[in-house]
């Protein structure tokens, strides 16, 4: 699996996908559920934080909140998270996201591919899971799901 093309893909799916937006639809119109263009972008950052935090662990860095955030906020990670950043701009939350991803890629850049693709490495998330599993669904796919609601809002709004 090479990691660098898939997830440059998902990245770049989610900024193209807001392009073009003016900042009234970033902050006004409803991209996802009830969550704007901007509630979006700070849901992606504080889920690839979260990526960010379980990566790190590979490489011995114990301070990880978003981890721990996650273990405590459980199915609420999400809402809570988005609520915490009501108060970020749309652009502070895609700058915010694009240093995690940087820091992601660069992270993943120490680790031995034999360390991604070893099962049990994350025994909270499943002793048949790997690092690369992890990632594929935590932010690989989660990217792409985001990123096409966003096109969808963008489309919308730019066909008006």
């Amino acid at each position: 699996m090479e990691f660098e093309g898939l997830l440059g893909y998902a990245h770049g799916m989610v900024t193209k996908s807001i392009a073009g937006l003016a900042e009234n639809n970033r902050t006004e119109e409803v991209a996802c559920g009830a969550w704007s263009a901007r509630d979006v972008m700070g849901h992606l950052c504080t889920f690839k934080l979260y990526t960010v935090d379980v990566i790190s662990t590979f490489v011995g860095n114990t301070a990880t909140p978003y981890l721990d955030l996650m273990g405590q906020q459980r199915g609420n990670f999400g809402d809570e998270q988005v609520a915490q950043r009501k108060h970020f701009s749309f652009e502070e939350n895609l700058l915010d996201y694009n240093v995690a991803h940087a820091r992601m890629m660069a992270l993943l850049a120490r680790i031995p591919a034999a360390s991604l693709h070893q099962a049990g490495t994350l025994p909270w998330y499943g002793m048949e899971y790997a690092l690369d599993d992890f990632i594929l669904y935590t932010d690989f796919g989660h990217q792409i799901e985001h990123a096409s609601q966003l096109a969808l809002l963008r489309d919308r709004v730019l066909v008006r």
